[in-house]
């Protein structure tokens, strides 16, 4: 999960959050991660930031390009509707 300040128009109307908090931008797996029929390059999830790295793995994520919103898993599902994200773990693994 990668931080950022919230600056931006786009994002600011899709969220409502308060200007210049932060949000937590997953970097998604790039093996696998996706879920079905999404294209990669209209894919840029964004969560709300918490400092409790144990609510990562369940976060519901907002797509800025949609609006659709996704949740985040360790494991795909037999339907393919989660995004997994990039972890150490499985950097260490490759």
């Amino acid at each position: 999960m990668m931080p950022i300040v919230i600056s931006t128009p786009n994002i600011l109307q899709r969220l409502e959050p308060r200007p210049f908090s932060f949000l937590l931008i997953p970097q998604v797996d790039s093996q696998g991660g996706l879920p079905a029929n999404v294209d990669s390059n209209h894919l840029t999830l964004v969560t709300s930031y918490t400092s409790n790295r144990s609510d990562w793995h369940n976060s519901e994520c907002v797509n800025v390009f949609d609006g659709e919103i996704y949740r985040l898993a360790l494991e795909q599902t037999a339907k393919l509707d989660k995004v997994i994200p990039r972890t150490y773990g499985h950097v260490l693994y490759l």
